[in-house]
Order: C-alpha cells, then sequence, then structure tokens
C-alpha cells in the first residue's frame, strides 16, 4: 500500500531499534520516506509482455508421446503499470498537499503455455500415477476416466467410456482421456489487477502545531484456478466404491453388459472404483478481493526546546 510514485528515498536501521519503534523491529527496521513537498504533476507508464518461443524438444517429444499437442510460440502475460502524482504547496510555503493514483494489471500465463511446463513430468513414475510406465514421462492422474467393477464377469479389469460404451482402458480419443493432465489449468503467474489512491496533507501552523492527515485505499484483485474436481478413485461411500444398479436407465445395452453381464437390466447392484474428472464443469475458481483503507490525521510539533510529540 505504498505509491511508489511517491518514495523519496529508503532507511534501512540494522540492530536493535526497539527502542524508537518497538519490540517488531529488534532487528531493525525499514523506513520508506515520502516525499512531503512534491508539487506539479507526474505521471509515469509501463507496459511489457512476456515472449516465449518453444524450443525444449525433450518436453515436446515426452508430450507428443503421451498425446498432448504440445503450445505453440507465445506472446503473453501483458502487464501495465500507470501512476499519477500531483502537489501544491501553500502560499506561504507552510504546507503541501499531495495526492497520487496507481494502477496494475498483470494477465495470467498458465502452465500449458509453456512446453516445458505443459505437463506432469516425472522421471521415475509407479502405478497409479501412469499405470506403471517407467519414466521420463509425461505422467498424469488416473481420477480421469477410470472405470473398475469389483463385482460382474468383467470385474477387476479397468476401463474408460467412451461415448456410451465402456472400452478397455486407456482409449484414444476419450473425453475425459485415460489420465488427467492438470498442466494447463495451473498457473505459472496469476492475474492481478490493484488500484491504489490517496493524499498527504500538512501544514506548518507554527513550530510546535503542525496538523498533518493522511489518506490511502487500495483493492486488489486476483483469482486462481486449479484442475477440475470429480469422483475421485477410492472415495465412493462403499468401502470406497460407487454401487450402480444393473436397471440404471442412464446405462447403455453396451455399458450394462460390460458391467453386469446376464444380470442386466435387474436391480443388482455392481460396486464400481471410481476415478472421473468433472470437465464439464471446468475448473476449481478461487477468488480473492483485498481492500484496505488507511486513515490518519494528526498534529505533531517542538515544544519548548526539549519535547518532540
Amino acid at each position: 500500500q505504498i505509491p511508489v510514485a511517491l518514495i523519496d528515498h529508503v532507511e534501512i536501521l540494522t540492530g536493535g531499534a526497539s527502542s524508537t519503534y518497538g519490540s517488531d523491529a529488534i532487528a531493525g527496521v525499514v523506513n520508506f520516506i515520502m516525499k512531503k513537498d512534491f508539487e506539479g504533476v507526474q505521471v509515469d507508464g509501463q507496459w511489457g509482455i512476456d515472449q516465449h518461443t518453444q524450443q525444449n524438444s525433450f518436453m515436446q517429444g515426452l508430450e507428443n508421446q503421451k498425446g498432448i499437442l504440445p503450445p505453440g510460440d507465445k506472446w503473453d502475460g501483458q502487464t501495465t503499470d500507470f501512476s499519477v502524482v500531483m502537489g501544491a504547496n501553500a502560499p506561504d510555503g507552510k504546507g503541501n498537499v499531495t495526492g497520487y493514483f496507481e494502477f496494475k494489471h498483470e494477465d495470467p500465463v498458465t502452465e500449458g503455455a509453456r512446453d516445458y511446463s505443459n505437463c506432469l513430468y516425472d522421471s521415475s513414475v509407479v502405478a497409479p500415477l501412469a499405470d506403471g510406465v517407467p519414466g521420463p514421462v509425461c505422467a498424469g492422474s488416473s481420477n480421469s476416466n477410470y472405470f473398475k467393477p469389483a463385482t460382474g464377469p468383467n470385474a477387476g479389469s479397468v476401463f474408460s467410456n467412451v461415448g456410451t460404451q465402456l472400452l478397455p482402458r486407456p482409449q484414444a480419443g476419450s473425453s475425459p482421456p485415460g489420465s488427467f493432465n492438470s498442466s494447463p489449468y495451473e498457473y505459472l503467474s496469476r492475474n492481478d489487477s490493484r488500484y491504489l489512491g490517496g493524499f498527504f496533507a500538512h501544514y506548518n501552523i507554527t513550530d510546535w502545531a503542525q496538523p498533518y492527515a493522511e489518506f490511502s485505499f487500495m483493492s486488489d484483485r486476483t483469482a486462481s484456478d486449479i484442475a477440475p474436481s470429480g469422483a475421485f478413485r477410492g472415495s465412493g461411500p462403499d468401502g470406497g466404491n460407487v454401487d450402480v444398479n444393473c436397471n440404471n436407465p442412464l446405462l447403455s445395452a453396451q455399458e450394462a453388459g460390460v458391467l453386469c453381464g446376464a444380470a442386466a437390466g435387474t436391480a443388482t447392484l455392481v460396486p464400481i472404483q471410481l476415478g472421473r474428472r468433472n470437465i464439464e464443469g471446468g475448473p476449481r475458481i478461487a477468488a480473492f478481493d483485498h481492500e484496505n483503507y488507511r486513515i490518519v490525521i494528526g498534529i505533531k510539533g517542538d515544544f519548548a526546546d526539549a519535547w518532540h510529540y
């Protein structure tokens, strides 16, 4: 909440400073000294962008092997900074009022926007992360498209849902895929928007009466996305499984046959170890809003050559 455009200088006091600043300053203190008599108008602006050429052939090879499309060259992560400061001194030179406003915005960059972070790299993978495929490999979570009946004609076999069919897992082109890659949902840098504004004012009536006032307001907003939630393996209510009735109207004839066999169309329950990402519902989103106000009104001065308040 410090207006950068108004910083005059920075003092760093090492060692014990608790006699002046209290016990929090035992190890030292950093003071940001603001400009007190700014006069005129100062405008600053800055704009930036990230440029990345995808040249990690090692990771791109692993991604292609996994069926993950490597990203193309990127221009992203734009940043915008803007500030304006306006100040005026009193005609008699005894006071000053300075106002300021700052704005900062950063666009997000996801892991999926860089070839080196576009998948979950693992150099020594064990099941169930990537079905025991030895590393190095682009790994992924099996909580994606995983159906493992505990009873019935295919007990212990693992299937993926493709359209209205249960087919042996993994299946190319299934949605969700056989193993889930969360990297495109994670951030290398998050989006952020921040506004900061306020003023400083002071006037020296006499040496022993110097009133002053400060006001500042800051608003910061950012959001974080992570991979979609879902039904996770081992979290079902029946010993970690989910019970599916063989006359469930949402089952196709093929799916009922795979799970239930001759019991298809009956009320027989088949416990299934289920791992299914809710990709239709999108990522899990957390939004953070932070607002801060600061108001200071006071008076200071020197009295009788021995007292300062």
